[in-house]
């Protein structure tokens, strides 16, 4: 329960954090360089799925047993190794890709070639570092670390932006609180594992690196069709509408984004240690159980976020956003909420292919998920001119949509994974929960001032959600469903 506590509270001063700086950025930035600075960071995000994530999963997978081993500092060197000519050639594609394809990013290549180096770096050092902290049992450390990256990237973010309103400068402080997460996080590497040794690199040869290859090659294709599906049209929502109309809906998405992401990366934080460490030595039908387990727990907890997200679109917009922002941002905080919760759900399958080793079972629903994208899109600017955004933004959802089902149908048919009546538990909270939240959104809290009417909603409502997650956690470890 103290574990519980710990990373409740922590995950909460994050997510507070993370609101307050879009409440900052988008007060400081104005829409065409709130765009600018979406599309900066969806750019360095491709970079990093393809060649950082699938090897940032591989070391969760195995993780525990390098530590057992007392091998971990001796691997993530060898990583750090594979990291830095992937900064150069990751900054050096940045620079191409604009020069090709005359992306609208108002930066010059240095600019753009300085921050995507920076960016791969810290933030791979940082997000490698830290939650392993958390999977290995050190949950204070990540606690405080995480928190130290946000506070001191939000701080420098503002300072380098309250005179000089660029988003550049807005990312360059961002990357600057990574690093100083990151060399603080190097130092608690050094305090709790074991020193490396020559003999630790003798095992470093083709045939141990065969199945390392195997499992992270199709995640690196599959990766990159992810945000081909979730993230590309951004681009194109810059180039076919208007830089300041993709500022509108980054800031209405971000809402969504924001707290979704919130509640993943809490319930990860507090799962995962207990699910990796399970499945580290497990047979293969022990993997699928404990992934189904974690399935019948996390899809209603997933639903009941959307729910409340839809429901409090208004008073979010209000309050997280700045004010230039309130007219068009809002309706994108329900689009992303169920663009989100299908992202969400897309990661809770692919996870069992990651619980199996066999990943590339992911790449079938991506590539389908990618081509319903691409079909509406092209679909609608050809047939429809006029409605371009509406036609990227509902191919969005469409394709999205057709994602999750078909991850459905993958896992099912290669682990025999299905919906049974367990699954189905936690209707009856969600149910009732969102009814409660739809009628208390509908009182007025206050007649004078929007944002304390928004905020007084948000309060109740938000407490109301609290105490249905909660319902839902205690009966599913009643159920034996979480660790």
């Amino acid at each position: 329960m103290l574990d519980l506590i710990i990373v409740l509270i922590s995950r909460i001063a994050q997510m507070v954090t993370s609101l307050v700086a879009l409440r900052l950025a988008t007060h400081f930035l104005e829409p065409e360089e709130f765009g600018t600075l979406n599309m900066l960071t969806v750019g360095v995000m491709l970079l990093a799925l393809i060649f950082i994530s699938p090897i940032g999963m591989y070391i969760n997978r195995k993780l525990h047993s390098w530590h057992e081993n007392k091998i971990l500092a001796s691997r993530l060197l060898i990583g750090l190794a594979y990291l830095l000519p992937i900064c150069f050639v990751s900054a050096a594609l940045a620079i191409a890709a604009d020069a090709l394809f005359k992306l609208d990013w108002k930066l010059n290549p240095l600019w753009i070639g300085g921050l995507v180096f920076l960016s791969i770096l810290f933030t791979t050092i940082n997000q490698t570092l830290i939650p392993s902290f958390n999977m290995l049992g050190h949950r204070i450390a990540w606690s405080i670390l995480t928190l130290i990256t946000l506070w001191s990237g939000l701080f420098l973010a503002w300072w380098f932006t309250k005179d000089n309103h660029k988003a550049e400068w807005w990312f360059l402080g961002l990357q600057l609180g990574m690093a100083i997460g990151s060399v603080l996080g190097l130092f608690f590497l050094i305090k709790i594992a074991s020193p490396i040794k020559r003999e630790h690199f003798s095992d470093i040869n083709k045939k141990n690196l065969k199945p390392v290859l195997i499992f992270v090659l199709p995640l690196a294709l599959a990766v990159g069709l992810n945000w081909t599906q979730f993230q590309s049209y951004r681009f194109l929502l810059s180039e076919w509408v208007s830089l300041a109309f993709l500022g509108f809906f980054a800031a209405g998405y971000t809402v969504s984004a924001g707290i979704m992401n919130a509640f993943e990366n809490f319930v990860h934080q507090f799962y995962y240690p207990i699910f990796y460490k399970k499945i580290s030595n497990a047979e293969s039908q022990e993997n699928i159980q404990t992934w189904q387990n974690y399935v019948s727990a996390m899809v209603p907890l997933s639903c009941l976020t959307t729910l409340m997200i839809a429901l409090l679109a208004k008073p979010l917009t209000l309050v997280l956003v700045d004010e230039q922002y309130h007219e068009n941002a809002h309706r994108f905080v329900v689009i992303g909420a169920v663009i989100e919760l299908c992202r969400v759900l897309g990661n809770v399958y692919a996870l069992a292919a990651h619980t199996s080793m066999k990943t590339k079972t992911l790449l079938p629903p991506q590539i389908l998920g990618v081509f319903i994208l691409a079909l509406s899109i092209f679909s609608a600017s050809y047939l429809i001119p006029d409605q371009t955004e509406n036609g990227i933004i509902y191919g969005l959802m469409a394709a999205a949509g057709i994602y999750v089902i078909m991850m459905h149908v993958a896992m099912s048919r290669h682990f025999e994974q299905g919906f049974k009546k367990k699954h189905f538990w936690a209707i009856p909270i969600i149910l009732i929960s969102g009814i409660a939240m739809f009628f208390l959104e509908k009182i007025q809290w206050s007649a004078t001032h929007a944002l304390w009417d928004a905020t007084g909603k948000l309060g109740v409502i938000g407490c109301l959600y609290c105490l249905s997650a909660i319902a839902i956690y205690i009966r599913s470890k009643k159920l034996n469903l979480l660790g």
